[in-house]
């Protein structure tokens, strides 16, 4: 789980119930200044917000709301309650520090499909490639919550958190399929 005031990762132990903050007070999890987001005065920066799991479960994928980096954990350093942060932290990949301004997190094979804020689009992340590509679609009003269906059909909902609430068009639900 993620803590988009303070920043950080939690982990929740579904068989005992016990929880931890993962990764905090680290800048991998911090908000990031001067996000593109940020135009609309209403919206605070906020921190670690995107997240993935990959299929297997041994890899967790983040950034922050309208962050410009892509990070990846192993989850077995997650998982370990006697970590240290130093050791959790040396344990994060970079995977990108040239994300137009991300929110959201989905998934599919080897492409992590996320909002592309400053361009009102979606932007799809090649892993393998370590390069990413902006998705021509009609103008998305703040793409949020991807969530991928099992025939590859990619949807998504809009949140228009930059919009002033009298600027607002009814909320969709949209799909993409590549």
């Amino acid at each position: 789980m993620t803590d988009s005031s303070a920043g950080g990762i939690l982990v929740l132990n579904l068989s005992t119930g016990k929880a931890w903050r993962a990764l905090t007070g680290i800048q991998e999890v911090a908000a990031e200044p001067q996000t593109p987001y940020q135009k609309a005065r209403h919206i605070k920066p906020a921190a670690s917000d995107g997240i993935e799991l990959s299929k297997d479960g041994n890899t967790l994928y983040f950034t922050s709301l309208g962050g410009r980096h892509l990070y990846a954990i192993n989850t077995a350093s997650l998982r370990a309650p006697d970590q240290t942060m130093e050791e959790r932290q040396k344990a994060i990949e970079t995977l990108s520090t040239t994300l137009p301004g991300a929110d959201g997190l989905c998934l599919q094979g080897h492409t992590l499909y996320m909002a592309n804020l400053p361009e009102n689009s979606l932007y799809a992340f090649d892993l393998k490639t370590k390069q990413g590509r902006t998705i021509d679609t009609p103008p998305i009003r703040w793409a949020d919550t991807l969530a991928a269906a099992p025939d590859g059909t990619l949807y998504f909902t809009t949140s228009q958190l930059n919009y002033d609430k009298k600027d607002r068009i009814p909320y969709g639900l949209y799909k993409l399929a590549e």
